[in-house]
């Protein structure tokens, strides 16, 4: 049986954690202290806002294309 280091595979996770993090080191003692939480919570939000962002876009383009339609018929 060999020995199984792994040190590779967790450093890479940890800077794939540190990259989405960058922003949020102010409170964050240790290298992923509050950076892992804070990053996920971030990507929970940005999910959620992509799917906001397609039920409110037709909303807000819906008064400009109106007006424009009365200018070009006046």
């Amino acid at each position: 049986m060999f020995r199984v280091k792994r040190g590779v595979t967790s450093h890479a996770k940890h800077k794939k954690v540190y990259k989405a993090a960058k922003v949020f080191t102010a409170a964050a003692r240790t290298p992923s202290g509050l950076r892992k939480p804070r990053s996920e919570k971030a990507g929970q939000y940005a999910f959620r806002d992509r799917k906001r962002k397609k039920r409110t876009f037709p909303r807000a383009v819906d008064p400009a294309l109106n007006a424009a339609k009365y200018v070009r018929l006046a």
